[in-house]
């Protein structure tokens, strides 16, 4: 589809990663001016710092551009530092699988505030802090793409939302958005399924590109159903709750849902 949009774009991708790479080094001076500004006015030692980004770029990997195309590791792997008071200095988190939506229940936690009901993420502050924690709440970690429906073959070609004519190109469009893609990560591995009942398995340390689907290799069938059965359990989870009423949940703390299998 790009190429059809922009004949020759397979020549502009160095540039446009040129820029992309530009843009970030503009972030990271204004962070820098902001992190000064918080030493200089004495408000760093009280302040939670965090640096994240809402998603990855492919910046012209797999000659794509932006997101929306799959999940990818470029894509769903993004920064994380937090910084701040009661945070251990120098602690990496290298083992555990966390996500964005666990910022929420982490700031709740870090200034007292109850995790609102039906929020999905869980908090970080003991990891953060050096308290005990249920290791087998992050083993894993759940992604989802797609705006539903039943997504569009390679060579249909639906009205977009921008023109036909010219080079203008928005990579989330109607075509690479259609559809339902879920996706876990668990150790090595990753698993994702789709509406149509596709599925890829990918060991992210042999296969860093995501490049040997596995899925149907039965030399990992024990591992494809572990992390089937993963899936399952992520997708039951992530159900929005119902509104309170005249039934009371049962609420999980710190929403570790894993601490909470055998009570």
């Amino acid at each position: 589809m790009i190429e059809e949009k922009i004949p020759g774009y397979d020549d502009l991708w160095r540039r446009y990663r040129a820029n992309y790479c530009g843009m970030l080094q503009l972030i990271d001076d204004q962070l820098q001016r902001f992190v000064t500004y918080l030493q200089e006015a004495n408000l760093l030692e009280n302040t939670i710092v965090i640096f994240c980004a809402d998603h990855g770029d492919y910046a012209a990997d797999y000659g794509l551009q932006r997101k929306g195309v799959g999940l990818p590791e470029c894509l769903v792997r993004v920064p994380l530092l937090i910084m701040g008071p009661g945070i251990l200095q120098g602690l990496r988190v290298t083992e555990e699988f966390v996500s964005l939506v666990d910022l929420m229940p982490t700031l709740c936690a870090a200034v007292g505030a109850e995790i609102p009901y039906g929020v999905q993420g869980r908090s970080l502050w003991p990891l953060l802090t050096g308290q005990p924690y249920p290791k087998e709440e992050f083993l894993s970690v759940y992604c989802e793409l797609g705006f539903g429906g039943w997504p569009y073959g390679e060579h249909e070609r639906p009205k977009l939302h921008f023109s036909s004519a010219g080079d203008e190109y928005d990579e989330l469009n109607s075509v690479t958005q259609s559809g339902n893609l879920k996706m876990i990560r668990k150790g090595d591995w990753k698993l994702l399924y789709d509406v149509i009942g596709s599925g890829e398995r990918y060991n992210i340390v042999e296969d860093p590109a995501e490049l040997r689907n596995v899925y149907g290799d039965p030399d990992y069938g024990e591992i494809k159903m572990e992390l089937l059965e993963e899936l399952l359990c992520w997708t039951i989870r992530t159900e929005d709750d119902l509104p309170r009423g005249k039934y009371v949940p049962k609420e999980a703390p710190n929403n570790w849902h894993r601490a909470m299998e055998h009570q």
